[in-house]
């Protein structure tokens, strides 16, 4: 529900609303006899329900400074009906795993400093509670001690752009607290399991940027753009103790220090197009340990293709794309804490593709 109206002479914009919802699952888990499902290990009936609460203001303190309030009440439900087990420790019988409902403030501000410039900053609490799959493994165990990730949230930045528009930009810097991080480990038997892993700190920051070179309709080049998008992380683990040792102080596992993505777009008369990306990750630490890391990858992209209106509502895209061209040997994925050093989930080496689309505008 919306509503505006003006307080003291200022003008104010109230948001409020609720989102509920309620799944149903049935789950089973096999046992596996040379690439074959044999005897049920596990069947369960899951249930999830969840409920949102939120409300927002807006108040235009003054014409360039826009002040944001807002909360939401956050309530989630797991309901496991265990119907079959094969662990002879575990017994069949309906099990709950009820997360504490939460309320999670925010602020930002909003002060426009020049027609092309303005400074934003906010400060919020997270809630992230573990999902389904997290709780109930792969394996078919239930964690229910496993409990909710909690963070704090400070974030400052600057958007705006100059040259007529031609260059656009978005910094910003940030700085997350998060308690009771929830970690994948992985067991013996190749199965993925989650623990909460104490508290973390995160600092980074974040840069878009985008250049327009050319724009020009008439030209058969039309236009030219560069874009950019840089993330620089530091993540840390504050307080980490396992079984497996104390890892306080290590860098955050399966989170890349710095990360940068760029993309060169040339557009031409009649449809035709073309672009080219490099996708930089940086190592990433594969373990909690810190004794494993990912080797340093440049991804780079090719695309060539034709997009045109046929019909009124009907527009056509064709493409042809060569992906990896330095054949760098990278994952797209990795397992993190992975049983027995099997992190790597290999990517495929140079590799092409085409597409053809059609899109119809109802």
């Amino acid at each position: 529900m919306f509503y505006s109206t003006r307080i003291a002479d200022v003008a104010t914009k109230f948001t409020v609303g609720t989102e509920m919802q309620i799944g149903q699952t049935s789950a089973q888990n096999y046992g596996n006899q040379m690439g074959k499902a044999s005897s049920l290990n596990f069947d369960d009936d899951i249930r999830i329900k969840s409920a949102l609460y939120f409300g927002s203001a807006e108040l235009d303190l003054t014409e360039n400074l826009l002040l944001t309030v807002g909360t939401s009440l956050n309530m989630l439900r797991y309901d496991f009906d265990r119907i079959v087990t094969n662990i002879t420790s575990d017994t069949t019988g309906f099990y709950e795993k009820k997360f504490t409902p939460q309320l999670m403030p925010r602020i930002g501000l909003v002060n426009k400093i020049a027609p092309n410039m303005s400074l934003h900053g906010s400060i919020s609490f997270g809630f992230s509670p573990p999902t389904v799959e997290e709780v109930r493994t792969n394996e078919g165990s239930l964690n229910l001690g496993l409990a909710a990730e909690k963070g704090t949230s400070f974030e400052v930045g600057a958007r705006g752009s100059f040259l007529k528009n031609r260059i656009k930009y978005d910094a910003t810097f940030f700085y997350f607290r998060l308690n009771d991080a929830i970690v994948q480990q992985q067991t013996p038997r190749g199965t993925n399991i989650f623990i909460n892993a104490g508290s973390a700190n995160q600092a980074g920051f974040e840069l878009s940027t985008s250049i327009l070179l050319l724009d020009n309709p008439v030209q058969i080049i039309n236009q030219i753009e560069l874009n950019n998008a840089l993330t620089i992380n530091r993540f840390y683990f504050d307080e980490y103790e396992t079984n497996s040792g104390d890892f306080s102080g290590n860098k955050l596992t399966g989170v890349a220090p710095n990360i940068s993505t760029t993309t060169f777009t040339v557009k031409a008369k009649g449809g035709l197009y073309s672009s080219a990306g490099h996708y930089f990750t940086d190592e990433i630490p594969l373990n909690d340990a810190n004794s494993f890391y990912s080797n340093k990858s440049h991804v780079v992209k090719l695309t060539a293709g034709f997009k045109r209106q046929l019909l009124e509502r009907l527009t056509i895209n064709v493409s042809f794309s060569l992906d990896n061209l330095l054949n760098e040997e990278y994952s797209l994925g990795y397992d993190i804490n992975a049983f027995g050093a099997r992190y790597y989930q290999p990517a495929p080496a140079r590799n092409w593709f085409g597409g053809l689309k059609l899109i119809y505008d109802f």
